[in-house]
């Protein structure tokens, strides 16, 4: 869903679990890298995956997972 609409999901590469960012994904561009979604206060990782899911598709009027 995030490739059709131009957009690449990064997910943050902590490893420690109690990482304020640990898990967490960031969307950017793909053509400029610049995010498309808010990022959190320290940085791009923001969104869980169902966040992602969610959002995605609220943007591109898909309907979101049950």
């Amino acid at each position: 869903m995030a490739a059709r609409r131009g957009i690449q999901m990064h997910k943050s590469r902590r490893r420690d679990p109690g990482a304020h960012d640990f898990g967490l994904y960031m969307l950017t561009d793909i053509y400029t890298d610049a995010l498309v979604h808010p990022s959190a206060p320290w940085g791009g990782h923001a969104l869980n995956l169902d966040e992602v899911e969610d959002w995605l598709a609220a943007m591109g009027g898909e309907e979101a997972r049950s």
